[in-house]
């Protein structure tokens, strides 16, 4: 294996390492029924492949310049680079004379990064690969001896995983693991310009994530910032891959949500709880300050449509009586005592119209005085008495009465001339 430290290359070669390969393995064919066009495929193979003993692990640089030997204890470390769990199932189908359609899924588990012998390897996320194809049968000459094939394969991408332990920028250690899908795009670069273009697509991956993660916060990788980091290590593994010319085509990059180390994941949890309460109280406070401003608005707009109405009103009654008060103050300077007798006497047309009985005060006498009005004015002019629960009055009072009134009347209406040529005469 390989790492990258202050932009140096370093390679690790393990010595005197022992594996052991032990499981077991089944394959089979069948065809339901002998006349049915298709047939069943399929295969389980269920591994345990194991490190024995210890290792020798040998630090080089680029150059093969040796810079460490150590004895490293890999005794019961899970063997990398292979799933250990593999299963597959397919169909064969015949769909005419010399036309066959074929297709087969298989699944891939149990598989460990390859990073040399260690004894904690890292164990990487399960994958699928699909596979279809047609193949047509085509018979040359007359007795059908020779036929030629022609086949067209939809062939699922190739992917792998990578996954390590790796220092964040802010100095903290995190578990980050990560998926790559990628195809062949150049079969001829894919040949010739590198010797393993699988091997190398892995290490420009490590190197890529590495260097990543090495410029982002540990809060960061585990939250918001885990897409962003996503596409700069596509990004930056392309740019790899097309320096050195692979053949290799990135279908897609898919990084695995990062984990702390287990002995702060409680704390871990709880930040991201309280990140997750954070966001909804402000979701709520957002809904909240959405449902009452408008009704907010609302009850303003219209405090001010009724003060506004409120004003006019006010302002339009306080000319009428400013207007009406100047009228009669013109009135007044012309005639001071008549207009008093005028208003005196409106005044009691309002207070008297809203009543029916007058009770009259008769200075010197123990009598008090009723008159319903109500009764006289609905009386007949010919009665001779007016009858009422309380007083009786005879004709000739109620005559006295109305000629007091109309002698009254009689002396303001001779007085009136009078009294305007006088101030008419004044104001010339």
């Amino acid at each position: 294996s390989s790492y990258v430290d202050n932009d140096v290359v370093f390679f690790n070669t393990n010595e005197g390492v022992e594996q052991l390969h032990q499981g077991i393995e089944i394959d089979f064919r069948a065809k339901p029924q002998p006349d049915l066009p298709y047939t069943l495929t399929g295969f389980l193979s269920i591994g345990d492949w194991q490190y024995v003993g210890d290792a020798v692990t040998r630090t080089t640089d680029e150059d093969q310049n040796v810079i460490s030997t150590e004895t490293q204890d890999v005794d019961g470390g899970k063997v990398g680079d292979a799933a250990q769990f593999t299963a597959g199932l397919g169909i064969d189908m015949k769909l005419a004379e010399n036309v066959s359609f074929d297709t087969d899924i298989r699944f891939y588990d149990e598989l460990y990064s390859d990073v040399g012998a260690v004894k904690e390897n890292l164990l990487l996320p399960s994958f699928h690969v699909w596979d279809a194809g047609l193949s047509y049968k085509m018979y040359l000459g007359a007795d059908d001896e020779k036929s030629l094939n022609i086949r067209v394969n939809v062939n699922n991408v190739s992917q792998f995983g990578y996954g390590a332990q790796m220092l964040t920028k802010d100095e903290n250690i995190v578990d980050v693991e990560l998926s790559v899908q990628y195809q062949v795009s150049n079969p001829q670069e894919f040949l010739f310009n590198v010797a393993v273009p699988t091997q190398s697509i892995k290490e420009a991956t490590a190197s890529a994530l590495r260097q990543v993660v090495g410029h982002t916060s540990l809060d960061e990788i585990l939250t918001t910032g885990r897409e962003k980091a996503r596409e700069e290590v596509e990004r930056q593994l392309v740019e790899i891959l097309d320096i050195y010319k692979t053949g290799l085509h990135v279908v897609d990059v898919n990084l695995q949500p990062a984990k702390p180390p287990e002995q702060v994941t409680e704390a871990f949890d709880d930040a991201i709880k309280a990140r997750e309460d954070q966001q909804r109280f402000i979701n709520q406070a957002q809904a909240y300050k959405e449902k009452v401003i408008p009704i907010s608005q609302g009850q303003s707009s219209r405090i001010i449509q009724e003060a506004s109405a409120y004003k006019a009103k006010v302002t339009l009654d306080a000319k009428g009586d400013v207007a009406k008060f100047l009228a009669l103050l013109e009135e007044h300077s012309r005639a001071p005592n008549l207009t008093n007798q005028r208003l005196y006497y409106a005044s009691l047309e309002k207070v008297f119209a809203n009543t029916s009985k007058i009770l009259i005060d008769n200075s010197g006498s123990n009598n008090i005085l009723y008159l319903p009005l109500d009764k006289l004015s609905s009386s007949n002019s010919n009665e001779k008495d007016v009858v009422s629960d309380q007083v009786t009055l005879k004709q000739s009072e109620i005559e006295e009465i109305v000629k007091r009134d109309d002698e009254y009347k009689s002396h303001m209406n001779a007085n009136r001339p009078s009294y305007f040529n006088q101030n008419i005469n004044r104001t010339r």
